[in-house]
């Protein structure tokens, strides 16, 4: 990826969110992990007059249908 002649390696979605504090070092990424965060970051924005309502559910909705990557 930065052309040093290296192998990289990049993070799975798992360490990923790990690393920024979205799950506890026992915990893997899996869709009941991301519907629980999609709804907590929706409910805020709605509380904080980002968005309304329906976009909360709007994007309850697309985060339940959306493909999500395996942990790894």
């Amino acid at each position: 990826m930065n052309q040093n002649g290296g192998r990289d390696r990049r993070e799975t979605v798992t360490e990923a969110w790990q690393r920024l504090g979205l799950l506890k070092a026992d915990e893997t990424f899996n869709r009941a992990r991301y519907l629980e965060c999609v709804e907590v970051a929706g409910s805020e924005l709605r509380k904080e007059g980002f968005i309304t309502e329906e976009i909360v559910h709007l994007y309850r909705r697309e985060a339940a249908e959306r493909e999500v990557l395996p942990a790894r």
